[in-house]
């Protein structure tokens, strides 16, 4: 797990009030309606400066939810990177 799932993790388990969640289980099977989804893609939007809104039907994990996140970052700083 590296910091970015742990990040998503934390960001899960504190929007449900849960201690842990298993990083391969759907987010609506354990509680999440749509405002807590709302909650969990603000933060994560908040924390890493993407936005997965629109996906979220495609990354219903937290393990799905953390490879987005890293896809974006990644293409956020490959941009910065062509731009110098």
């Amino acid at each position: 797990m590296d910091h970015i799932e742990r990040s998503v993790t934390e960001i899960c388990c504190a929007a449900l009030q849960r201690p842990s969640l298993d990083r391969e289980q759907h987010l609506g099977e354990v509680g999440a309606d749509s405002l807590v989804i709302v909650e969990i893609l603000t933060r994560i939007e908040v924390a890493f400066d993407v936005d997965l809104m629109e996906e979220y039907f495609d990354v219903p994990t937290i393990a799905a939810l953390a490879a987005a996140v890293r896809e974006r970052v990644g293409q956020a700083e490959s941009g910065q990177a062509a731009a110098r």
